[in-house]
């Protein structure tokens, strides 16, 4: 079996994958799908900076999905009993 570069980036994409979850960084397509909102939603949240990110550069941002998460349960209130 002969190694190509599809074969080999096949496997690098393989170990990306089994990465731990919380620890990959999800790029803004990623995580608009992971918070179901639109990728536009998304980057007035980054506009405004009411969203966690890493930016790479002016141009390249990524989200930790750890963050994100802390950042969705900051905004959860939980409701009360009276609330009903």
């Amino acid at each position: 079996m002969k190694l190509t570069k599809d074969r080999i980036r096949g496997a690098e994409m393989k170990e990306v994958r089994q990465t731990p979850q919380e620890d990959h960084l999800l790029t803004v397509v990623e995580a608009a799908r992971f918070l179901n909102l639109a990728p536009g939603s998304l980057y007035h949240l980054i506009s405004q900076r009411r969203i966690p990110v890493i930016r790479l550069s002016s141009r390249c941002v990524r989200f930790s999905r750890r963050a994100l998460m802390e950042w969705v349960e900051s905004l959860t209130h939980p409701q009360s009993c009276g609330d009903l």
